[in-house]
């Protein structure tokens, strides 16, 4: 398709399981303002500045859509143990994805996380905030032009009120240059 870059995302037996289509570029919002948006995402672009996608303008293949408002969103990685993410492509090379975690129901869900790059395991940090949050660090190498981020996610937990299988919560994204 024109004017799009296409993803196939991969499932387990190896076979193509769909494709994702994100514009190939972000449109000024405003001339003069250094924010553009992207359908349901909000970024600021900047030579330092970093791209921040708030959870509900996130690109992803989890079985749950994100809650909350204009204000603030959040989105529940499940029922699935493996939650795919495909980031905005930055206008230069991007070095690192940090992605925020307010909550997870099981502490081991950050401690045995497992962080794949283009179907592959990659290194990555984890700056707890407390047992139950904290942020997640991947470096990304040089190489890297357009990453898809796969969380494998090691305890899904039922939630007590929905009953619906748990992982980790995510708010935002952060993408630096």
């Amino acid at each position: 398709m024109r004017g799009y870059r296409t993803t196939r995302l991969i499932e387990r037996s190896g076979g193509p399981s769909f494709f994702l289509l994100a514009p190939d570029q972000v449109m000024p919002e405003r001339g003069s303002d250094r924010r553009v948006r992207s359908p349901d995402t909000e970024l600021f672009d900047g030579d330092d500045n970093p791209i921040i996608v708030e959870a509900s303008g996130l690109v992803h293949d989890g079985g749950y859509a994100s809650e909350g408002d204009h204000q603030y969103s959040w989105l529940w990685t499940g029922p699935s143990s493996h939650f795919r993410l495909i980031p905005p492509h930055p206008a230069g090379r991007a070095s690192r994805i940090e992605l925020c975690v307010p909550r997870t129901e099981d502490r081991a869900n950050l401690d045995r996380i497992a962080v794949q790059l283009n179907g592959r395991p990659v290194a990555h940090a984890v700056d707890r905030w407390s047992d139950t949050s904290g942020k997640i660090i991947i470096d990304l190498p040089e190489s890297t032009l357009r990453p898809a981020l796969t969380l494998v996610v090691p305890c899904m937990t039922a939630d007590a009120n929905s009953g619906r299988l748990l992982g980790v919560c995510i708010d935002k994204m952060i993408i630096l240059q």
